[in-house]
């Protein structure tokens, strides 16, 4: 390995994953309603 962890995703993540999957350019108001989060949460997880 390189020395990166894998990252485990939950279902919110996989959530997200899907919605900008469908849509790249979702604005994070709009993927937040969609999976259930506030704006900032979502946002946090997008960049993780």
């Amino acid at each position: 390995m390189n020395g990166e962890s894998a990252l485990q995703l939950d279902s919110v993540d996989a959530a997200i994953v899907d919605e900008l999957r469908a849509d790249g350019r979702l604005p994070f108001e709009a993927l937040a309603g969609r999976v259930g989060l506030s704006r900032a949460a979502a946002r946090l997880r997008v960049r993780r």
